[in-house]
């Protein structure tokens, strides 16, 4: 993100890119905070590494049923 310079102002441009790339950010930190109740990011997984594709496929599915427009 573009800074404000000390006593100046951002331009147009730079806030209209400020604020697309904030919406983009807050989009991805959903997702995050999501699958951390899945413990998918926080914990080490345990199961069989053939599995883990599945686990995080049903876990990607089931968050897009559940947040369709994110």
């Amino acid at each position: 993100p573009f800074k404000k310079p000390r006593g100046g102002e951002l331009s147009d441009d730079e806030k209209a890119f400020n604020s697309l790339l904030g919406s983009v950010r807050i989009a991805i930190e959903h997702v995050n905070a999501w699958l951390k109740r899945f413990r998918m990011i926080k914990d080490r997984y345990r199961g069989n590494i053939t599995d883990l594709w599945k686990v995080i496929l049903f876990t990607c599915a089931a968050f897009n049923i559940e947040c369709p427009g994110v």
